[in-house]
C-alpha cells in the first residue's frame, strides 16, 4: 500500500473511532433517561389524579348552580322594583 492510501485509512479509523465514542455516550444519556422515566412511572400518581379529579368535579357542579342562582337573584330583584314602584 502506499502512504497516500495509509493515511486516507488513518483518517477513517480515526473517525469511526470518534463515530463509537459518540455513540456510546448517546447509549449512556439514553439509559439515564430511561431509569428516570420508570421511576417516574413507577411513583404513585394515581393518588394526585384522583385529587384533580375530585376538584375538577366541584367546580363542575358549581358551573351549572351559580347560572340559577344569578337567575333567581335578578328575577327577585326585578319582582322588588316592580312591587316597589306599584307600592309607591
Amino acid at each position: 500500500m502506499s502512504d497516500d492510501t495509509d493515511v486516507r485509512l488513518a483518517r477513517i479509523e480515526a473517525k469511526v473511532d470518534v463515530v463509537i465514542a459518540q455513540t456510546a455516550t448517546e447509549k449512556a444519556r439514553v439509559d439515564d433517561h430511561e431509569v428516570r422515566l420508570r421511576t417516574v412511572e413507577a411513583s404513585n400518581t394515581s393518588k394526585a389524579v384522583d385529587d384533580h379529579e375530585g376538584r375538577i368535579r366541584a367546580i363542575e357542579k358549581w358551573k351549572y348552580a351559580l347560572p340559577l342562582a344569578t337567575l333567581a337573584a335578578l328575577i327577585a330583584g326585578a319582582a322588588s322594583v316592580i312591587a316597589a314602584i306599584k307600592g309607591g
